[in-house]
């Protein structure tokens, strides 16, 4: 099966929830998990995305499978073309910038990883 064919399977939905926003479910057959996306201009000392009640009490009905995908822009294209993941715990914790940077991925190798989690 190729690549462009397993990912085709996996499909996408907001979470429609009052004060829950960029909360996403990601299922192939009976598998899924949560992906929270946060977009980030520079890393800061501490990554911690602000989350709503809503949201920090989802993550953590969900803290098993609810991850948060922090973009991060490039200071010279101005796109957001690099990100990594933090978990559940670290969402609501924060995350500091020298464990971002070990994590800091190219988007094809963050794609990559969402479709091996299936």
């Amino acid at each position: 099966m190729s690549t462009l064919s397993m990912f085709d399977q996996i499909t996408v939905k907001a979470i429609k929830t009052s004060g829950i926003n960029d909360i996403y479910k990601y299922t192939k057959d009976q598998q899924f998990i949560y992906i929270k996306y946060y977009f980030v201009s520079e890393l800061g000392e501490s990554i911690k995305p602000n989350l709503s009640i809503e949201e920090a009490s989802f993550t953590q009905l969900h803290h098993k499978h609810c991850y948060c995908l922090t973009y991060l822009k490039n200071k010279w294209t101005g796109n957001y073309d690099a990100a990594f993941f933090m978990d559940s715990v670290e969402m609501i914790n924060g995350l500091d910038r020298y464990e971002a940077n070990k994590r800091l991925n190219c988007l094809h190798t963050i794609a990559r990883a969402i479709r091996a989690v299936f």
